[in-house]
């Protein structure tokens, strides 16, 4: 657990893991997603939104083009980055996708 990204309020943080292992799969799968979204905010990313259900995009204002967002999947709690994105958005989602491993390994 040593390699988990805490938020401000750590100790808060800690108290909702303890929490997770009693919640329900949808009841975790939300927390785990607010919990990305703490952790991309924290990484200089905005989070949009588009209400469709299965997709949230993080874009920063200094990507050139669309190509270099990171469209990340709340059900399969995974990023996705186009081939041709910059080097910053891939290493990013890389960063995103560990987060939510070890969040998933500290509820287990």
């Amino acid at each position: 657990m040593n390699n988990v990204w805490l938020p401000d309020n750590g100790i808060l943080y800690l108290i909702i893991i303890k929490k997770l292992k009693h919640m329900t799969k949808k009841e975790i799968k939300n927390t785990i997603n607010k919990a990305v979204y703490q952790f991309v905010e924290s990484l200089g990313y905005q989070v949009s939104d588009d209400n469709d259900g299965s997709y949230v995009t993080f874009s920063k204002d200094n990507f050139k083009t669309y190509d270099d967002t990171i469209d990340y999947h709340r059900s399969r709690q995974e990023c996705c980055v186009l081939n041709c994105a910059c080097a910053e958005s891939k290493t990013d989602a890389e960063k995103i996708d560990n987060y939510v491993q070890e969040l998933k390994l500290t509820i287990k």
